[in-house]
């Protein structure tokens, strides 16, 4: 809708009159945001990325769950802040043509959580990643963390079809895991946990499928990864 100005030929004292225009706004999928931190990133104390997430989000409890890969932040539209964020890299590795997914939470129905979001976005054929915890070039000390995996099967998926190990630092921690076996249906959230994990440098995650040659619906599937420090007192809660 567009209305005249003042200017246009109106004799009225008072320029009340203006241009006005009106656009559909399209809306948007997730009320995602990017977080930023200053200072060191390590040695870390409490670590949660969402994989496949379109960025960063803050639950209820305070814990802040960093979208990876890094959200892409344009410089154009930031000029103080170029490049902004929470930058970092898993050397993650994947089957080929597979990677990180996502879809809207909204509407979704994930049984046994109640962060939906956590699970509608993933890495699908992540064979391999490294989790920056410890900088020991500096020398920071190893410590003991708290490992825990979120997985979700997806709609389709058959018992015994999606099977494969988890290793943590080189170490086979589940053997055969199937999501659907354990959830019992897809859209059921499993959290697998595991303590007493040591780490030097980095935690090295590996997802082993059992198929020689794995297709998208066998190949594994993960969708986050969330590290405790076991000997750090309780977990900072990130403000912003």
């Amino acid at each position: 809708m567009l209305s005249q100005e003042a200017a246009a030929g109106c004799t009225c004292s008072y320029p009340v009159r203006c241009s006005l225009a009106m656009m559909r706004k399209p809306n948007r999928a997730q009320p995602w945001t990017v977080y930023v931190t200053p200072g060191e990133l390590n040695p870390v104390k409490h670590f949660a990325v969402n994989l496949g997430a379109s960025a960063d989000m803050k639950d209820d409890e305070g814990t802040v769950w960093f979208g990876y890969p890094n959200p892409k932040t344009n410089p154009r539209f930031h000029h103080h802040y170029p490049n902004y964020g929470v930058k970092f890299d898993l050397n993650d590795r994947t089957l080929p043509g597979m990677g990180y997914f996502r879809h809207d939470f909204k509407g979704v129905s994930i049984a046994d959580t109640d962060k939906p979001w956590l699970f509608t976005s993933g890495c699908q054929g992540m064979l391999r990643c490294e989790v920056p915890l410890i900088d020991d070039a500096t020398g920071q000390k190893a410590a003991l963390y708290r490992v825990r995996l979120g997985f979700n099967a997806l709609p389709g998926d058959q018992k015994g079809q999606r099977v494969f190990d988890i290793k943590l630092q080189n170490k086979v921690v589940e053997e055969s895991f199937d999501i659907l076996e354990t959830a019992g249906k897809a859209n059921r959230a499993v959290v697998k946990e595991f303590k007493g994990v040591r780490a030097e440098n980095v935690l090295v995650l590996e997802l082993l499928p059992k198929s020689a040659n794995p297709q998208m619906n066998q190949a594994p599937i993960i969708n986050f990864i969330e590290v405790i420090r076991e000997d750090a007192g309780p977990a900072p809660i990130v403000r912003q």
